[in-house]
């Protein structure tokens, strides 16, 4: 399936159905930009998210209740394996340069 893309999107949202909800490597490889991303999963049991925020090929997971107001009542947000903190300052930082870049 090839999907438009479509300018100023703000949150790319797309479903596992009933697998679990996780952003696999099609998902990785695929969405760039600079928006939020989302993938919900287990919609037969419990269903399941998980969030993201992405930058030009760079990605940090992001709980729901940083991203909106409201409630998950239902839904298990599945933010609960952060990464290293080293890990997550070096990508900041490349982050930050390519902001740099694009701010020329």
């Amino acid at each position: 399936v090839v999907y438009e893309v479509v300018e100023d999107t703000v949150l790319d949202l797309h479903s596992h159905g009933g697998m679990r909800a996780f952003f696999s490597g099609t998902d990785n490889r695929d969405e760039g930009g600079f928006r939020l991303f989302g993938v919900v999963g287990r919609l037969s049991d419990e269903p399941q998210l998980r969030l993201r925020v992405g930058l030009y090929g760079y990605h940090h997971l992001v709980p729901w209740d940083e991203v909106f107001a409201g409630s998950l009542e239902g839904v298990d947000d599945l933010l609960t394996a952060e990464p290293a903190p080293g890990r997550f300052l070096s990508q900041l930082s490349r982050m930050r340069h390519i902001l740099r870049r694009f701010a020329k």
